[in-house]
């Protein structure tokens, strides 16, 4: 298999799995949907998928990103499933426990006709996964499904490459653990509390900016504050009850109204989006390193998100250079930013990427 046909250093998107409370790096030679994140149509037909018939397989399948190769038959999907026994030995990665969790899964999985090739355990941090890669005889080919498998609270996680074509070699795995890497782990109760999610999501509250078309949902253990001042680009805050200091902020800046009438002419409105800036441009925008800045996506939008270490700031009466996570969209020559007064690792970036997920822009 030629090598250069996953090469992990194709430009990659950071997609959020909230059912999972997972993010993680997904190569943008992919068409990927998420059960949050509606793909686009016209790219899934053209590779021969229809957007609801995915839908309905990962609802049927506990799939939650489901991603499509743009050029081969290549899939991959991040999924759940059940077993007891095997749950409890990913949590207990002994040697007597993992030996048995291999021998078990390639008796199963001869059962079931297929091979399992080149087992092992791969480590992500203190994380075990278990990797295998099955192998069906169909006709004059094969069809290979390479799997990698770990704990995740009472669930098994599961991320697989698959192909009906392309014959796997240990390129794939490499591949596979280079996405696994790029995982940032949650909270694992996302899964088994979703009715409290829901009445969580009961106690949100909806912001709407009228002015520039925007509205998103807030989590309910955030409250808005009033800005306190005059601001011009500044349009709302947002205090985290258990959390003191910390604070969700968005804003919002109409450029294509500061343009002249000779520059209005050159750059219509309907053209100023993000497509028209580069990492350079957002990170000179932010007063930020361009290696600090990436794209991410919620909702089907592309967000650059940089990472920021404002200037002094007095806190408890000392100055301190403070992280932040600025998210930007540009759409219609408005740039629209919201902030996040902390880094990944808070315990609350959660609820700012549910927030990001839930963002809309409408017209009256």
């Amino acid at each position: 298999m030629d090598n250069v046909l996953l090469d992990i250093k194709t430009e990659e998107i950071q997609y959020f799995i909230p059912e999972l409370d997972i993010s993680v790096n997904i190569p943008d030679r992919f068409i990927v949907c998420t059960r949050a994140l509606d793909a686009d149509e016209t790219s899934l037909l053209k590779r021969g998928h229809n957007k609801d018939s995915i839908m309905s397989f990962m609802k049927e399948n506990n799939v939650y990103l489901y991603a499509v190769d743009k050029k081969t038959d290549i899939g991959l999907r991040i999924g759940i499933s059940n077993n007891e026994l095997y749950i409890n030995m990913l949590k207990n990665p002994s040697f007597e426990n993992l030996s048995f969790l291999i021998n078990g899964l390639e008796n199963s999985i001869k059962y079931k006709g297929l091979t399992c090739i080149n087992p092992y355990v791969f480590w992500k941090g203190e994380k075990a996964f278990y990797h295998y890669t099955m192998c069906l005889p169909e006709g004059d080919s094969n069809k290979y499904s390479d799997v990698f498998i770990t704990a995740y609270g009472d669930h098994i996680l599961q991320v697989n490459l698959y192909s009906n074509v392309i014959e796997f070699d240990n390129t794939w795995s490499k591949y596979l653990e280079t996405i696994i890497n790029s995982m940032v782990f949650g909270d694992p109760s996302a899964i088994e509390h979703k009715a409290d999610k829901e009445s969580d999501k009961q106690e949100s509250i909806e912001y709407i900016d009228k002015e520039y078309g925007i509205r998103f949902t807030v989590p309910g253990n955030w409250k808005q504050e009033p800005m306190i001042g005059e601001y011009t680009t500044l349009k709302a805050k947002f205090k985290n009850d258990s959390k003191d200091g910390l604070l969700i902020i968005y804003s919002a800046v109409d450029l294509w109204d500061s343009f002249n009438a000779f520059e209005k002419v050159i750059y219509p409105r309907n053209i100023i989006d993000n497509t028209l800036f580069s990492k350079s441009d957002i990170a000179e925008m932010c007063s930020a390193r361009e290696s600090d800045v990436s794209t991410v996506i919620y909702n089907g939008k592309v967000f650059y998100k940089v990472k920021v270490k404002t200037s002094p700031q007095p806190y408890n009466g000392i100055y301190m250079y403070l992280d932040m996570i600025y998210d930007v969209y540009i759409q219609n020559g408005i740039i629209y930013m919201l902030q996040f007064s902390s880094t990944e690792k808070n315990e609350y970036y959660s609820d700012f990427e549910e927030l990001l997920s839930s963002i809309e822009f409408y017209k009256d």
